[in-house]
């Protein structure tokens, strides 16, 4: 959701960078950078100079995750780049899991207005999914965000904005409490509700 070129052009507009995942939510343009990189990483021929490669690897308790990262600054050749304010980069990580005997591979892209510098790439790419999936549980454990069929307009995207919205809220209340236990009692407890909707407001 967060891959908009209106949200590309607010941050670039505040002199700050972006790194965007690609997915379904821009089919053309991921099939696009998908199908460079296949080209342009595949054996035997050698990467071309606009690419920069980085690996990394780390384990414990079992497992070993082995993160590559490719990066490229040609993107003269996209036609939607005039569409992405800042457009310098895109960027193809993978993800290698080996746990025991199993072994399981996740390929993700990218388009960033840095400069196509792998190793940074590859740890903004692991920061942004470590809040997503730690945000996506909290979301779905506490809110039931994946059990909602809501669909019909911009339903969706209003629910998912007041979820993400309410638990900040509730993050910054130091009450000694779960996430769900905050948020019954604002539902039971008018008082507890506005003092939560002053914090928001200061």
């Amino acid at each position: 959701m967060g891959t908009q070129r209106d949200i590309a052009k607010q941050i670039i507009s505040a002199k700050a960078d972006y790194v965007l995942a690609l997915k379904g939510n821009h089919p053309t343009l991921h099939q696009d950078v998908r199908a460079y990189f296949d080209a342009v990483t595949t054996p035997p021929a050698g990467w071309p100079e606009s690419v920069g490669y980085t690996e990394a690897t780390d384990g414990g308790h079992g497992r070993v995750e082995v993160r590559r990262c490719w990066a490229s600054s040609d993107v003269s050749w996209l036609e939607q780049r005039m569409q992405w304010s800042g457009l310098r980069t895109i960027a193809r990580v993978e993800a290698e899991r080996h746990v025991g005997e199993s072994v399981t591979r996740s390929r993700r892209y990218y388009v960033s207005s840095l400069v196509a510098d792998a190793p940074r790439l590859l740890e903004a790419s692991r920061v942004h999914w470590q809040i997503e999936n730690a945000q996506h549980w909290v979301l779905d454990v506490v809110y039931g965000e994946d059990a909602s069929r809501v669909r019909v307009g911009h339903a969706a995207q209003n629910l998912a904005t007041l979820r993400r919205w309410s638990l900040n809220v509730l993050r910054q209340d130091g009450r000694r409490d779960t996430l769900r236990g905050k948020r019954k009692r604002a539902g039971w407890d008018e008082g507890y509700l506005a003092r939560l909707l002053d914090i928001q407001m200061r």
